[in-house]
């Protein structure tokens, strides 16, 4: 039974083996034109992998130099702030001091304006308020007539007595220009303010902007570098895949021969063990076989040594057998050592073999479930890994969307920062044309005064005015 099971079993190995030599001798004939398909797909995707990886990495690196210049940008805007600062407080200090002196030397003028005029020059002489006078009658910008007029009021008192009305015309003077001077530069001042807060404005929103582009720009920057080094692999692989397609197809006749050869060298083999199986099984099934089978049973009339003479006798003859078999020229069959064996062993059989073999059977059986539960696992994480890809391929889209909105917006700035530029510049030169109002101003008046009075004063004055 042992030897006839051999013999279907090789029949129908070799049956699976020619029908996976003709799918071989299919495939010789129409491999080409799949391997070509496989070969023309492949130079195809290289060609678009190669595009993607040139467009990703342009992309890249503008993202890189945009950053870059949105980092040169911010530092800028943060230098303008400090720099702008710095001459703020500068201006503010200059203000103030120039600020407390005008208010000290007007509020000095305002008492001795009226203490003049009521006659009380000699008591006021007295305060320290007449200390101011003499400063200012030293550091103030006048005509000499003047400050020597003044200079000897505040040094004689009561001797100018007959004169308080002129001292009380220069004090008045001096007192309006103070005050007019004092009201420029408090004009001055607010408009300063004015434009530095414009302007630390303008550069708050510049440097947010930046900060906010580097920070977007520098995330799309990662991605972009995880999808060139995914891109770059699979390149890489195609590549792969492509060289082995077109050796494959260049070898293709090649192994197609070799394999016709050993086709036909397994088919002797096989028509060698099939006729060493026949052989044997009709050995078995012969007569004096039987014959020899059925002294080997024990029984009253035979003795032990013959039954021993037998079996040995049949053992012999099956071994012999075997040996023919094997010396034809076949490969090695594990079965038929299995069988030569059996027959060596003369005692034990192989229940115990089988039994393991059984066992052996039984624990592949529970392996195949496990690694079919194992497929079906693998094949439920593969649908999910590709319905969370969809997931990121959406949320990429909508980031895309989103760096295209701020992109927009960065252009509305950059136009509103545009449009405050010309702004500031348009104050400027309002600033620039009232100064050259004033100084016309200025001037008329210097004109008309030298009518009136001295002319070689009033243009000393005018000199010292325009300094």
């Amino acid at each position: 039974m042992m030897m006839q099971n051999m013999q279907i079993q090789v029949t129908a190995n070799g049956k699976k083996a020619e029908k996976m030599f003709d799918k071989y001798m299919c495939y010789c004939k129409n491999g080409d034109e799949a391997l070509e398909k496989s070969i023309s797909d492949a130079e195809a995707k290289i060609s678009q992998l190669e595009s993607q990886i040139g467009e990703e990495a342009a992309e890249k690196k503008q993202l890189e130099a945009d950053v870059q210049e949105a980092l040169q940008s911010r530092t800028e805007a943060k230098e303008a702030i400090a720099k702008a600062t710095s001459i703020r407080e500068k201006e503010a200090a200059a203000y103030a001091k120039f600020k407390s002196d005008s208010d000290t030397n007007i509020a000095a003028l305002s008492k001795a304006i009226p203490a003049i005029e009521q006659g009380m020059a000699g008591s006021f002489l007295q305060t320290r308020d007449a200390s101011v006078l003499r400063q200012l009658s030293v550091s103030a910008d006048m005509n000499s007539a003047d400050r020597d007029v003044l200079a000897s009021f505040l040094e004689s008192g009561d001797s100018y007595a007959p004169r308080s009305g002129e001292i009380v015309g220069i004090l008045k003077q001096m007192k309006e220009e103070m005050s007019k001077d004092l009201e420029e530069a408090t004009t001055i001042e607010n408009q300063r303010i004015a434009s530095y807060k414009s302007l630390v404005a303008a550069k708050t929103k510049e440097i947010n902007a930046c900060t906010k582009a580097i920070e977007t720009k520098t995330a799309r920057i990662g991605t972009l570098g995880v999808q060139l080094a995914g891109a770059e692999n699979d390149l890489e692989d195609t590549k792969e895949g492509l060289a082995e397609d077109q050796k494959f197809l260049a070898d293709l006749d090649k192994n197609c021969e070799l394999k016709k050869k050993e086709w036909a060298v397994y088919k002797e083999e096989m028509a060698n063990e099939l006729l060493a199986l026949a052989d044997t099984i009709k050995v078995l099934n012969d007569d004096d076989a039987l014959e020899l089978f059925k002294k080997t049973l024990p029984s009253a009339s035979s003795s032990f040594v013959q039954v021993k003479v037998s079996a040995s006798a049949m053992r012999e003859r099956v071994l012999k057998v075997l040996k023919a078999a094997r010396s034809a020229g076949q490969k090695a069959d594990p079965r038929l050592d299995l069988i030569e064996m059996a027959m060596r062993g003369r005692k034990n059989g192989f229940e115990k073999i089988i039994k393991m073999i059984d066992e052996l059977m039984v624990n592949l059986g529970k392996e195949q479930e496990a690694d079919n539960e194992k497929k079906a696992y693998c094949l439920d994480e593969l649908d999910k890994a590709e319905d969370k890809k969809k997931g990121l391929d959406a949320d990429i889209s909508d980031l895309d969307k989103a760096i295209a909105d701020e992109e927009e917006a960065i252009a509305t700035l950059k136009s509103e920062i545009a449009a405050l530029e010309d702004g500031v510049k348009t104050l400027d030169k309002e600033v620039a044309d009232a100064t050259s109002t004033r100084k016309e101003e200025h001037d008329d008046f210097v004109a008309s005064m030298a009518q009136n009075n001295n002319a070689k004063d009033v243009l000393n004055f005018a000199k010292k005015s325009s300094q």
